[in-house]
């Protein structure tokens, strides 16, 4: 089999230039992310290194060498603190600028001093394992649970792009030429190897970050991007699992829903945005207060919050209420430089028997009615069934 120079360098050119637009696309959707902007950065290096090189006969040998090896190894800078950006880790900067800094100055000795494009394809291919090790090492270590999938599958690219360098790195070569295509059938095959897999690479950052969106779509479709807490249909369903757990287990399971008194009047009187800060502020309330013990907690829409105490007995329950309560009426709430007070009415519910979900929150919510009609800042039992 021959392998044509001009035609495999092609073909990886425009493969690469190809994923750098495809990446730059998904930057105009995901402007915020940093991950897609790092990563896109380190796609657009890899034809601009490759052009650079391309053009040794038309540049000075030195600087070619030198900027078209840096794109290179800037590119694996930039994928790195993507990846540890995706990974909730910090943002590598002086460790990775050390190695390109090395690279830099052995291709400078050796295009220099000792001219040698063998050795020079060697300390390259050292480098790239090192970055490959680098990213694999991040991406099983601290990839976080919920995108598993996306960070293996990611380091199986980096790993196998890993062992194709040191594979290289046994080859035999030849100074016939100054070409990396030139020094012998072997490290032609290697070469084109890495073009097929830089494309494998692109589906494993495309999975990665299609991975995290799905994550963060099922996370807002379950927690409320105002106070932190469960939505609606979240909570229901939560509360419908842990009922059934209660009644195979004979448990008791108490619910309650809080609302905040005279809401409106917060908004009317302070702005909107107060009354965020209020809502945040007893999402903050609840959530203290109910730390240590089994509960779920949720916004059951507006200033209605629900609460679910699996294992609780009405009077554990009512005591808590209590606590909760008479806690948020003395910490009012902080918005700007004002101190907005505020009470809570509460109405309380204990299932058992074969009450639902949906029977319990419908008791509880007339008893929060009582609790409003009788004056407010209390709480109200449902009677027992």
């Amino acid at each position: 089999m021959y392998l044509d120079t001009f035609t495999v360098v092609f073909i990886g050119f425009v493969q690469s230039l190809c994923i750098a637009a495809g990446f730059s696309l998904i930057l105009l959707v995901l402007r915020r992310r940093d991950v897609a902007r790092l990563w896109s950065y380190a796609l657009w290096l890899v034809p601009a290194g490759a052009a650079i090189l391309s053009l040794r006969g038309h540049l000075p040998e030195l600087p070619a060498i030198l900027i078209g090896n840096g794109c290179f190894t800037l590119s694996m800078l930039f994928l790195l603190q993507g990846v540890a950006v995706h990974v909730g880790r910090p943002r590598p900067v002086w460790m990775p600028l050390l190695l390109v800094a090395a690279v830099l100055l052995g291709l400078f000795v050796f295009t220099v001093f000792w001219p040698s494009i063998s050795t020079r394809v060697v300390l390259y291919a050292i480098s790239a394992i090192v970055w490959d090790v680098w990213i694999v090492g991040t991406l099983l270590r601290h990839g976080p649970s919920d995108v598993r999938f996306s960070c293996r599958f990611a380091a199986a690219a980096f790993a196998l792009d890993g062992l194709n360098y040191v594979v290289r790195l046994v080859l035999p070569m030849h100074e016939a030429g100054q070409q990396l295509l030139q020094l012998g059938m072997p490290l032609a095959v290697s070469h084109t190897i890495s073009v097929l897999l830089s494309l494998v690479q692109c589906f494993a950052l495309l999975l990665l970050i299609v991975e995290r969106l799905m994550v963060d779509l099922r996370r807002m479709a379950r927690i409320d991007g105002l106070t932190g807490l469960l939505t609606r249909v979240a909570m229901l369903g939560e509360c419908q699992q842990a009922l059934a757990g209660c009644r195979e287990q004979r448990r008791p399971f108490a619910l309650m829903i809080f609302d905040l008194d005279h809401f409106k009047n917060v908004n009317d009187s302070y702005g909107h945005l107060a009354g965020d800060a209020v809502l945040r502020h007893f999402a903050a309330v609840m959530r203290a207060g109910v730390e240590g013990r089994p509960h779920l907690l949720g916004r059951h829409g507006g200033e209605e919050f629900v609460l679910a105490l699996p294992g609780a007995t009405a009077e554990d329950a009512m005591q808590l209420a209590e606590t909760l309560r008479t806690t948020l009426a003395a910490t009012p709430a902080r918005f700007e430089s004002q101190m907005i007070s505020i009470t809570t009415s509460v109405g309380l519910a204990v299932g058992g028997g074969s009450r639902g979900v949906d029977e319990l929150i419908a008791q509880a919510d007339a008893a929060l009615y009582r609790s409003k009609a009788e004056g407010r800042n209390r709480i109200t039992r449902a009677a027992a069934a």
